[in-house]
């Protein structure tokens, strides 16, 4: 029996060494999603330490390796989030491919996928049967509208589930056209972020349980609770044309974005009392104190910070604020990211294209796959080889493109 310093001793040795591992180290996720929401939900796995399969089928596959391709033929986008994942081809609608996914769903943990509801169930997949052969898979299926419901079979992109959820509203009720989102906000909140939340209470809910589960995920609902400063008060029956409600919509002159010299652009956000008051004394407009959330000010105040943000460039005017504390940042270009100082010192951008997310990283991912091979395939002949196929039968499916080798 250990003495209580050894007890101490071997504790600490055992929290240190959990410690070196990422959380997700020895997780095996199934990844057969295409374009955005599920390969960013499976690359955040990853990048926790999970062991990532991209099955792709051998017609098609991932439609974002062709798209808007770069120099070199490559989709940036699609590097940036399949980096790290293993890359297979398999014909999911031959009793041959059938039989290699069965064999990987014996040691797979979480399998995501993005058909639409019932394409699963077609392939032989239906999630029940899983569930019933492999009692401890979880499956993440994600879809536009959900599994159920008179919307869930219909056709849908992100601006349709921002449409259903009511994002889309607020960025026309004052012009007779919308401003298209210039980012999809229902793909990566509603379709990545939500996923993967969802996917880390039913592994720890299978820790208690020993059973995975069926997460029902609809893009649609999971980007609802971006617009909560509007969804809540209306649902509780608030005129959301009041002034109160607009503040972050555009009816706040100090809530906004203006154009300076050279057309860039700043942001500002002093909207709090403390805030307002040190940008008004930074850019010499102490008659400006009060006005703010005075909405009889409002074109007034516009008007005059219109004509003061136009006499300097965005850089200038960050540069000059930056000091005073008061919620102003210059509006930066894509291509500014990566050379800007505060992505810089916290290593957010690396070669290849790549994300880090340092506090995903902080985790204990160990992964420096900027040189990966990511061609279609470029993993089966080793993943066929670990199922237990030998090499005249990983040949034999590849001619007759059951399989493709990379």
């Amino acid at each position: 029996m250990l003495c209580k310093s050894e007890r101490q001793d071997f504790e600490k040795e055992k929290c240190m060494s959990a410690a070196s591992e990422a959380p997700l180290s020895g997780i095996r996720v199934l990844d057969l999603t295409r374009l955005i929401p599920g390969p960013l939900a499976t690359w955040l796995l990853g990048r926790m330490g999970a062991e990532i399969i991209k099955v792709e089928d051998p017609k098609v596959g991932d439609y974002l390796r062709t798209m808007l391709t770069g120099p070199e033929g490559k989709n940036a986008t699609y590097h940036m989030l399949n980096e790290g994942k293993r890359h297979m081809v398999l014909d999911l609608k031959q009793d041959a491919g059938k039989e290699v996914l069965h064999r990987l769903l014996k040691d797979t943990d979480i399998l995501v996928e993005q058909f639409r509801p019932g394409v699963l169930a077609r392939l032989g997949f239906a999630p029940e049967e899983l569930r019933q052969k492999y009692p401890q898979l979880i499956i993440a299926s994600i879809t536009g509208f959900g599994q159920t419901g008179p919307w869930a079979h219909k056709a849908g992109h992100d601006i349709n589930y921002l449409a259903l959820s009511g994002l889309l509203s607020r960025s026309f009720e004052k012009e007779s056209t919308s401003v298209v989102p210039p980012f999809q906000a229902a793909d990566i909140a509603g379709g990545s972020y939500y996923p993967v939340v969802a996917i880390m209470g039913a592994l720890l809910s299978r820790q208690k349980s020993g059973q995975g589960t069926h997460l029902d995920i609809s893009m649609t609902e999971g980007v609802i609770p971006l617009a909560l400063s509007n969804t809540a008060p209306a649902l509780g029956g608030n005129d959301l044309s009041r002034p109160e409600y607009t503040v972050l919509q555009g009816g706040c002159a100090a809530y906004g974005v203006y154009e300076c010299r050279d057309k860039t652009f700043i942001s500002i956000a002093p909207i709090e009392p403390k805030f307002w008051l040190k940008f008004c004394a930074a850019v010499d407009r102490p008659q400006w104190a009060t006005w703010h959330l005075q909405a009889q000010r409002f074109d007034e105040l516009k008007a005059g910070l219109v004509e003061l943000f136009a006499a300097k460039s965005a850089v200038e005017w960050a540069d000059l604020l930056a000091d005073h504390d008061c919620c102003v940042e210059a509006v930066l270009n894509s291509n500014e990211l990566n050379s800007h100082p505060q992505h810089e010192a916290r290593g957010v951008f690396t070669e290849g294209p790549a994300l880090r997310l340092p506090a995903i990283e902080a985790l204990g991912a160990d992964q420096k796959p900027s040189t990966q091979n990511m061609q279609a395939g470029s993993d089966t002949r080793a993943i066929m080889e670990e199922l237990g196929y030998n090499m005249d039968q990983i040949n034999t499916m590849n001619e007759q493109r059951l399989i493709r080798c990379g």
